[in-house]
């Protein structure tokens, strides 16, 4: 009884530094420098949206987004794009006390320099990036689209959209690597998409000579439809690739919100439940959404470790 006492005790210091992250944050990552590009990069992300966030130099803060479920119409996993945000004035350029700070035990990024702090998570509930600030003094926030994807090509000309793709050997392919669609911006919201309009599905069976279970099996990435929305408080459209603050303000705001819809008959479903997610995640007051998602992560991490 008194060995079985001992146990359980030892088992509830276990759990209650466990619930405490003691393991976890002091493995936390800081840096105390801006970036210069991507290889500057720290990642996030919940199991279906991920990041890799960056700073430059001019004190951008950039957003490499990706998506688990973001498959083109030639097979290939690809990036919803990147998001360059601006402040003005900068409060992060000149400093000497500059830090960027990966938190594990919330899967949460820190940018720090004195009393100015942008955090930058990925809802461990839902598919929605938030990237928050709050300022010393008031200034501005740009949130600017940046796509690669712009125009339509044939597969067999030379493009760095064929990287990653070497299953496909030599083999010509009559398909085109689709272009991304960027929709005209409402009053507050930035919305683009990829829509397949055809699939490399049906040609890798032929190839297989499997062609007899074409019709048992779905297509996979025929009428595949993804991308995202950005929008916030406060923020407003300039043009169709960018958002920004209605007024200098000292609390900032800006969500990312990512969708895939499989089987669209048109881009236009998608955009429609797009617009269906987006408030649900606007129903949800952000203390709430994060409280959710740090109970979410401290359940992850008390799930079971190994410390070494």
């Amino acid at each position: 009884i008194v060995e079985l006492g001992l146990c359980m005790t030892c088992l509830g210091t276990v759990v209650a530094l466990a619930s405490e992250n003691p393991f976890v944050s002091v493995n936390d990552v800081t840096w105390t420098e801006l970036g210069l590009n991507e290889n500057d990069s720290m990642p996030i992300g919940n199991g279906d949206l991920a990041a890799n966030v960056w700073t430059e130099q001019n004190g951008d803060l950039v957003l490499l987004v990706a998506k688990a479920d973001a498959w083109s119409e030639l097979g290939k996993l690809d990036k919803l794009g990147r998001v360059r945000i601006h402040f003005a004035p900068n409060p992060f350029v000149g400093t000497s006390d500059f830090k960027q700070i990966l938190h594990l035990e919330d899967s949460s990024i820190e940018i720090r320099s004195g009393a100015n702090a942008v955090r930058v998570w990925i809802d461990a509930n839902r598919t929605v990036i938030h990237v928050e600030a709050q300022l010393e003094h008031p200034a501005t926030m740009q949130a600017s689209l940046e796509l690669w994807r712009t125009q339509t090509h044939p597969w067999d000309e030379s493009s760095p959209d064929r990287g990653g793709l070497f299953g496909m050997g030599s083999h010509a392919i009559p398909l085109n690597f689709e272009a991304d669609t960027v929709m005209p911006a409402s009053a507050s919201q930035v919305t683009w998409y990829h829509f397949n309009s055809s699939s490399v599905y049906p040609i890798v069976l032929e190839q297989e000579h499997l062609e007899s279970v074409l019709h048992k099996y779905q297509d996979p990435l025929l009428h595949r439809c993804f991308g995202a929305t950005l929008t916030g408080p406060g923020m407003v459209s300039s043009d169709d690739h960018t958002l920004k603050s209605e007024v200098p303000g000292r609390s900032l705001r800006l969500d990312f919100i990512g969708l895939t819809k499989t089987g669209a008959s048109s881009p236009m479903l998608w955009k429609s439940d797009i617009d269906s997610l987006v408030e649900k995640v606007n129903a949800v007051p952000l203390g709430t959404a994060w409280a959710a998602h740090q109970q979410w992560w401290q359940e992850f991490w008390n799930r079971s470790w190994v410390h070494v």
